[in-house]
């Protein structure tokens, strides 16, 4: 139970649908959301640490909708999507370079 109330589950799973649904990590996805928040032009959504968070939002609420760790989905939640899976980049990969051929 204390995993699920961590920061850091919420923060990764949160990682994980941005950059398999919208092909972005956190920071754009912050980036966006605070322009048009800036500018007035939407509200960004809730946030919840947890997977039984996420759950207890959506059961409250019949028009909610929310994402949840695949390991978290029960007979109390209706899965209308499951992203396909997408390995994520690693860390370790070299920039790429780029090179201008010369002729002499």
């Amino acid at each position: 139970m204390a995993n699920d109330r961590a920061p850091a589950a919420g923060t990764a799973i949160r990682a994980d649908f941005y950059r398999k649904v919208a092909d972005k990590d956190v920071a754009q996805v912050k980036a966006l959301w605070s322009k048009l928040v800036f500018t007035g032009k939407a509200t960004p959504p809730k946030e919840y640490a947890g997977n039984a968070e996420v759950k207890k939002a959506a059961a409250a609420d019949p028009k909610a909708i929310g994402y949840i760790d695949k390991s978290a989905v029960d007979d109390t939640v209706k899965v209308i999507l499951t992203p396909p899976y997408i390995p994520a980049p690693s860390p370790a990969a070299p920039a790429s370079t780029h090179r201008r051929r010369t002729t002499e």
